[in-house]
């Protein structure tokens, strides 16, 4: 049986499969009050997020996505994002890729 849900979500990534990406900014974010966000803003350039610690959320297209200690998530230019994390630990939470 195939999995129709899991067949979409790879055509989706299928046309990044041959780009090439050149990274212009890397930042490893740490805040005292153990929390960061991200205002709601249209994306310019890719973006990848790997959390390191703690959890919270990133609200892509309108889409809620809750964001998970050892994961990465990406985004395209053009998309409507929107991050907030909270309960982080003193190495920080996230590092923020643009590509």
């Amino acid at each position: 049986m195939i999995d129709l849900e899991k067949k979409d979500e790879n055509l989706q990534y299928a046309s990044m499969e041959n780009m090439n990406f050149k990274l212009r900014e890397i930042e490893h974010i740490k805040s005292s009050s153990n929390e960061w966000t991200l205002p709601l803003h249209f994306l310019e350039s890719h973006l990848m997020l790997a959390v390191t610690s703690g959890q919270g959320w990133l609200t892509m297209d309108g889409r809620f996505i809750e964001l998970r200690q050892g994961n990465a998530y990406f985004c395209s230019p053009g998309q409507l994002i929107e991050i907030l994390v909270h309960s982080f630990d003193e190495q920080g939470c996230i590092t923020s890729v643009s590509m």
